[in-house]
């Protein structure tokens, strides 16, 4: 609900600044003068700076460098192409078709290479990550600043640190960034299983392991679909995956080391109880003892990865074998086959029994 407030407060700011345009003074190069908080910035510029060939030029932490009178209301914003496996080739992806160039990660002097038709168009970044810095065209802020002046390129965060009050508002000025990173995702296939850290681990880990995990902030994901889409997304009640235990052969096979009598067609609730140590139960409603929901799938999901990798490809093999002879398959079993094309013998497939599958489709309302 505090988004939502933010944002409309941001689109208030922005009505009223448009509407103010026309009332007030124009710089010399021909936008209106204004300081009001507003930073609405379009996507996707389809050029670099006429008549400059310079990469984004990082702005010294001096505000007046930059005359925030001559800002505009927006501004030309250029996001960073991630090439992932799972992505889509130059032709198919909508990333590839948004980015005209590719702005290096660090601030260097040095060139970044024209996009290669060759890799995967995967994801457009736009935003502050220190993994892929977007950049903004700004009009010539220089002394003989005009209608001819030749833009010039920043780095969006370092314009945001040079007068975070406009950018940002009053409200949101101190944080001197962006909280968010906006993506636009071209997905060819199955992307690798995330587990993303809440805010206070994200922290903790950021803190103790930097390279690895590069900023603070937890995941909280929005994922806006255009088209058909799927996804796993969170964990399965975890009824629905003992049942899955219960009857798929191959899967019990991965995971019977957490049972009692491993290997054994025992019921859901024998497999509940047999996993659990004593400090991991809970009392039901009844007073009796049971394990907690959460546990349980910890202990399932943890043994499943840790699997020996041989004897993972072979219970695959057997799984793809067993559902191509079935006559009618579910949806989960039509995604293994699909999944498996293009990772045969991965131990990723059997994720599709511990997470939701949600499908999107262009028909639904």
């Amino acid at each position: 609900m505090a988004g939502s407030m933010h944002e409309l407060k941001a689109i208030e700011r922005g009505h009223k600044a448009l509407q103010q345009q026309t009332a007030k003074p124009r710089n010399s190069a021909g936008y209106a003068q204004s300081s009001l908080p507003v930073a609405v910035m379009s996507v996707g510029a389809s050029s670099k700076p006429t008549g400059s060939d310079a990469e984004p030029v990082p702005i010294k932490r001096n505000p007046s460098l930059l005359n925030a009178q001559a800002y505009p209301i927006a501004v030309p914003l250029r996001g960073v192409v991630q090439n992932y496996a799972w992505g889509k080739c130059h032709q198919t992806s909508l990333v590839a078709a948004m980015a005209t160039e590719q702005v290096r990660s660090n601030r260097g002097p040095v060139r970044a290479p024209p996009l290669s038709r060759g890799n995967r168009f995967a994801e457009l970044w736009m935003g502050t990550h220190p993994n892929g810095h977007s950049s903004v065209v700004l009009p010539g802020m220089g002394p003989a600043s005009g209608e001819d002046a030749t833009p010039e390129e920043h780095y969006l965060k370092d314009v945001i640190e040079a007068d975070p009050e406009y950018w940002l508002g009053i409200e949101d000025a101190g944080r001197k960034d962006l909280p968010y990173l906006f993506k636009v995702l071209a997905v060819g296939q199955a992307l690798s299983i995330q587990a993303h850290p809440n805010k206070s681990l994200a922290e903790k880990l950021h803190k103790q392991q930097p390279s690895n995990y590069p900023d603070g902030n937890h995941k909280p994901e929005i994922c806006i679909p255009l088209g058909h889409f799927e996804a796993l997304a969170g964990f399965r009640p975890v009824d629905e995956v003992l049942r899955f235990v219960d009857e798929v052969p191959e899967l019990q096979e991965l995971c019977s080391s957490s049972f009692v009598g491993s290997g054994s067609s025992s019921s859901s609730s024998r497999h509940c109880d047999t996993i659990m140590e004593d400090d991991e139960e809970e009392e039901d409603g009844k007073g009796q003892k049971a394990a907690k929901p959460a546990n349980v799938l910890r202990k399932l999901y943890t043994n499943l990865m840790r699997q020996d990798k041989i004897h993972v490809q072979h219970q695959v093999k057997a799984l793809v074998q067993r559902l191509k002879n079935k006559d009618e398959r579910s949806p989960e079993e039509e995604l293994i086959l699909r999944t498996e094309k293009d990772y045969p013998g991965d131990i990723g497939i059997f994720s599709i029994y511990f997470l939701n599958y949600v499908r999107i489709t262009p028909d639904m309302p």
